[in-house]
């Protein structure tokens, strides 16, 4: 297989080169696929974190954000690294759903067991809840850098209901959710210490 270049590699990325694009997929989404699997978030597809990383890494280079102080591989891992912290973090609102829950003092395996049995948890609700909070924490959203919660007000222009509406349904499935993480064994182990 041809070796490209790190210059052809930039120029095919930027012209959006099919084959160039194809030998950067071979010889680096191995690297971060492994490394997005060490997040153990059932919601992190590796192939779309690298597509994602891939576009900003090119939109990088077409307003010449990339200063080629690294090698391309190495920034591209370092973006598509930040898309999971910053996903991670959105999805970790789930942990402070409630008040109740306080000073949770979990390791990062612990964080990812629990953000898992806790989507587990949140499919079983309607859909209408999932929405809702979907819509609140921003899950499963591609942009990056919205990491903050989204605002009843918006919320109630999207789903075209009042203000109040939103915030009570919110609430209501968030209780909902609650109710099932009480009801769970692995979850209470971890969360019966720091119920207020």
């Amino acid at each position: 297989m041809y070796k490209y270049s790190e210059k052809e590699m930039i120029d095919g990325l930027i012209s959006w080169d099919e084959t160039i694009i194809k030998y950067i997929i071979k010889i680096n989404y191995p690297t971060i696929k492994s490394m997005v699997l060490k997040y153990r978030n059932t919601l992190l597809n590796p192939m779309e974190i690298f597509h994602r990383g891939l576009y900003i890494l090119r939109d990088n280079l077409l307003e010449s954000k990339f200063k080629g102080q690294s090698i391309m591989s190495t920034y591209l891992y370092s973006i598509c690294r930040n898309l999971c912290r910053k996903e991670f973090k959105r999805m970790e609102g789930f942990t402070e759903l409630s008040d109740n829950y306080k000073g949770e003092t979990f390791d990062t395996s612990d964080k990812t067991e629990i953000l898992d049995k806790l989507l587990i948890l949140k499919n079983k609700l309607s859909e209408d809840c999932k929405e809702i909070i979907n819509l609140r924490l921003r899950i499963g959203e591609r942009d990056p850098e919205s990491s903050e919660y989204r605002s009843y007000d918006e919320i109630a222009q999207i789903r075209n209901i009042e203000v109040a509406n939103a915030r009570q349904l919110f609430h209501r499935c968030k209780e909902k959710l609650i109710s099932l993480v009480k009801d769970d064994q692995f979850l209470n182990k971890y969360l019966k210490n720091n119920v207020k």
